[in-house]
């Protein structure tokens, strides 16, 4: 199946999404389907998924039926068109290309869209004012390099530079933008703030700990995507140090993955791993002993800024030989992005 997804905006409010899925020969769907053109050719159909109402299509052929059922719309048109326009209501047309292959075709696409950021209403009785308010409250405005104060708040729209830029801020939120130009008299303007835990992100965080009881150095890279739910995979390597009875010395490691869990700035994670090492805790009358099984991975990511990440990280090992009556685990700091 190809897959192709085209994000369409407009200047204020949600993102929609079409994704181009599949095509196939027309002649696998039922006779009472199809439809003819003025020449009496039989027309390729699309069918746009989708909730979205008042969604209206074109083509540079024209379009000789259109079905709505639902959460579903079926488009038909001449088989040489050689575009599908859409268009969506408070968004611009976008124009998809269509490869003519000598026959009639189903071309079907998926429509989403999502909630929207920013909500715009007029109110006739405050033509001299612009009304900012956000969720949560309480954010902190700032136009340009002035501060403003807290939402809600009431602009004068005389005051306002149209080459200024209007920032939105709240502990914890990614910040919103706004360009001033776009900014309507008597308007009230309602924006949705994103939290840095709900938003999908991926990221790289690079680790340095010790192996506690033992002082030996352990360095590690961790790579993941953050959100209200995630994934993580990571590595590290141990690198041992031997102690007085002998002068060996042993670079080891480990591997681990697992899921995460994101609630405000902080992303939780657990997990599972293999650690293996030929040279490892102790050294008994004058022979080392080897460690290798599975580990436990236990940890969190803090969501210092937009993109700035710091995390604390332990791995719980115990494996063969299992003569030791100390269970060795390693604490483990990093910094990292996220983008």
């Amino acid at each position: 199946m190809f897959l192709m997804g085209i994000m369409l905006s407009p200047v204020l409010g949600q993102d929609i999404k079409l994704t181009f899925e599949k095509s196939e020969n027309i002649d696998n769907e039922p006779d009472s389907v199809l439809v003819r053109d003025i020449n009496g050719e039989i027309c390729s159909m699309a069918i746009i998924k989708s909730n979205l109402p008042g969604i209206r299509f074109y083509s540079n052929l024209g379009i000789e039926k259109v079905v709505h059922d639902y959460s579903m719309y079926r488009i038909w048109f001449p088989a040489s068109a050689a575009s599908l326009k859409i268009v969506v209501p408070g968004f611009s047309l976008y124009e998809h290309p269509l490869e003519y292959k000598g026959k009639s075709m189903v071309y079907i696409f998926i429509l989403d869209v999502s909630e929207p950021d920013i909500i715009v209403s007029y109110k006739a009785d405050s033509v001299n004012k612009i009304t900012i308010s956000t969720f949560p409250v309480t954010a902190r405005l700032k136009l340009g390099d002035r501060k403003l104060g807290r939402t809600p708040f009431f602009l004068d729209n005389q005051a306002i530079n149209s080459d200024s830029v209007l920032t939105i801020v709240k502990s914890g939120h990614f910040k919103s933008e706004i360009a001033c130009d776009t900014l309507k008299p008597g308007a009230s303007y309602q924006i949705r703030l994103m939290k840095f835990s709900e938003r999908r992100r991926y990221y790289f965080d690079l680790t340095g700990g010790i192996i506690i009881g033992f002082g030996d150095p352990v360095f590690g890279l961790q790579i993941g995507q953050l959100g209200k739910f995630g994934y993580y995979i990571s590595g590290k390597t141990m690198y041992r140090n031997g102690n007085t009875s002998g002068p060996e010395r042993d670079l080891s490691w480990a591997v681990s993955g697992g899921i995460s869990k994101s609630i405000y700035r902080v992303n939780f994670y657990i997990g599972a791993g293999y650690y293996n090492s030929d040279e490892y805790y102790y050294f008994q009358q004058g022979e080392s002993v080897g460690q290798k099984g599975f580990m436990a991975d236990l940890g969190l990511i803090v969501n210092i800024g937009p993109s700035f990440i710091m995390s604390v990280n332990t791995n719980i090992r115990k494996g063969n030989p299992i003569e030791f009556d100390y269970v060795p685990f390693d604490i483990s700091f990093g910094i990292g992005w996220a983008f």
